[in-house]
């Protein structure tokens, strides 16, 4: 399984950036595969970016970040946001304006969540 293979110990591991291609294979990898390889990532030595690829950007990079909530947890921070585990955070590229990446950060906020996860 490649995601499974994203995580085999080289040292030091840079980030690792998973892209989904699809809104349902996007939901299929945080909803089913990524629970499989949970130890996996947790024991890596580096962080593992996930990023879906198709349907609205604000509402795939919200929904990610909060999915990644339920099944990998994390801290809270100095000032009561959420902040993911540093073995995971949701990434996002092309689409991004201005104006979304503030929704982002609003829509984050509102929900107790840090904007570093993204």
């Amino acid at each position: 399984m490649l995601a499974r293979s994203l995580t085999v110990p080289h040292g030091k591991a840079p980030p690792c950036p998973v892209v989904e291609v699809g809104f349902f294979i996007n939901w299929n990898l945080v909803d089913n595969i990524l629970p499989q390889i949970h130890d996996d990532i947790m024991n890596h030595d580096g962080c593992m970016l996930i990023r879906g690829d198709s349907g609205d950007p604000v509402e795939v990079v919200t929904k990610t970040v909060f999915k990644l909530w339920e099944q990998f947890g994390g801290t809270v921070n100095k000032k009561g946001y959420k902040v993911l585990d540093p073995h995971i955070k949701a990434i996002y590229g092309d689409s991004i304006t201005v104006q979304r990446c503030e929704k982002i950060f609003q829509i984050l906020k509102e929900n107790g969540f840090a904007c570093n996860n993204v």
